[in-house]
């Protein structure tokens, strides 16, 4: 199984304030890459978001915008299955910030571990992905972006 997991964190409630992306690449089944990055909003931090991710204006100042990551993250979704819990939040953070940007879209299929869990009743725990290589369960939901878990970012300094 082959897959991009993200998780996008988020200076405040606007969706292109990104601060924080989590990237990890599995090819059959085994890590092969993991990814930290802290991103530049451009933009002011909530005390609400701050208390969540514990990512704060001091942590983010001097690092890339995402406009100046986006070099680097383009050629790690593009083509990918691209995974997230509640994906719809980390797709539309892609989409915002790629819209301030005037940027195209990757085209990229994703899944949603969090619909995922949803369609099977709640029969999974949180952490059971145990049969997640069966992507034919994804069908309803797996979209191209803009046309309609893994390990992520979770390091605090």
């Amino acid at each position: 199984m082959n897959f991009t997991a993200i998780d996008f964190e988020t200076a405040n409630a606007g969706r292109a304030s990104a601060c924080a992306l989590g990237l990890v690449q599995v090819n059959e089944g085994q890590i092969i890459a993991e990814h930290n990055w802290l991103i530049d909003p451009q933009s002011p931090f909530d005390g609400r978001n701050i208390a969540i991710h514990g990512i704060t204006p001091s942590m983010v100042r001097g690092q890339p915008t995402f406009v100046e990551l986006w070099p680097t993250l383009e050629p790690l979704l593009q083509g990918q299955i691209v995974v997230a819990h509640n994906a719809s939040f980390d797709m539309s953070v892609i989409r915002y910030c790629l819209d301030e940007a005037g940027t195209s879209y990757p085209s990229f299929q994703y899944l949603c571990t969090y619909e995922y869990r949803r369609e099977a009743g709640g029969r999974r725990s949180a952490n059971d992905f145990s049969d997640f290589s069966d992507f034919s369960e994804f069908s309803d939901s797996s979209f191209r972006l803009g046309i309609n878990q893994g390990p992520a970012y979770k390091d605090k300094p």
